[in-house]
């Protein structure tokens, strides 16, 4: 259309049947989130987003939290989409107020398996092909 950045036989006026089942579909990932975004507090404000030490460039590593701390999600995203990434990563203890050799009660939020994490350094491993992420839910 003259005049506009809108061009002839858009893809966004098509309408397209999608296989929702077919390989690669991230529509399970999608639920996951919505999920969580749904029964976590911290979800809800965009404000409560922090960065961490991840010792590894080809890992995005941070955490959205509510003030009181009563929703503290812990998000671990691989980058490289080809290779199994993983490293040392760093516990925010300090935000529990414990001690770098603390304890804290993690629960990986996909599988529902718990862990005692004791100590500020801790290590965590993602594959590409089977969950590229890792959402951990931190507890005192």
């Amino acid at each position: 259309m003259p005049g506009k950045e809108e061009y002839l036989n858009s893809e966004k006026y098509e309408i397209r049947a999608f296989d929702w089942h077919a390989e690669g579909n991230i529509r399970e990932d999608i639920a996951f989130f919505n999920k969580l975004r749904n029964d976590e507090a911290s979800m809800k404000d965009f404000r409560s987003l922090a960065f961490f030490n991840f010792w590894n460039e080809q890992v995005l590593y941070f955490a959205k939290r509510t003030k009181d701390l009563s929703s503290y999600l812990l998000f671990m995203v691989n980058l490289d989409p080809h290779h199994d990434q993983g490293g040392h990563f760093e516990v925010p203890l300090w935000e529990f107020g414990l001690p770098d050799d603390g304890t804290i009660h993690a629960t990986d939020m996909s599988s529902g398996k718990t862990f005692a994490w004791t100590g500020k350094i801790q290590h965590w491993w993602l594959n590409p092909q089977d969950c590229p992420y890792a959402v951990f839910k931190l507890t005192r």
